[in-house]
C-alpha cells in the first residue's frame, strides 16, 4: 500500500503496480463496453445479421490460432477446444 503512495523510492515497480491494477479493473470494463457499443451499432445500422458471420470468422480464426500454437508446441490437440470457451466469455 506504501508503495502506491510513494512511487519515487522505486519507479519502476511502482510503474508496474499502477498497470497491473488498470489491467485487472479498467481493461476488463472496457472490453465489455466496447463489445456491447459495436453490437448496439452494428444492429442500429442493420448489420445485424452479419454480427453471426463476423462472430463465426473469429472463432475459425482461433481455432486455428489455438492449432498452430498447439503444433508448434507439440502440446495436447485435446486443448484446441478451449479457444471456443475463450470466445465464448
Amino acid at each position: 500500500k506504501r508503495t502506491l503512495l510513494f512511487p519515487l523510492p522505486d519507479l519502476p515497480l511502482w510503474l508496474s503496480l499502477v498497470q497491473m491494477g488498470f489491467e485487472a479493473m479498467v481493461w476488463p470494463a472496457m472490453n465489455v463496453y466496447g463489445h456491447l457499443f459495436f453490437a448496439y451499432v452494428a444492429v442500429a445500422f442493420g448489420m445485424g445479421e452479419m454480427l453471426l458471420a463476423w462472430w463465426a470468422l473469429l472463432t475459425l480464426l482461433d481455432l486455428v490460432a489455438a492449432l498452430a500454437a498447439v503444433g508448434m508446441e507439440e502440446e495436447q490437440l485435446s486443448l484446441v477446444p478451449f479457444a471456443l470457451i475463450y470466445r465464448f466469455f
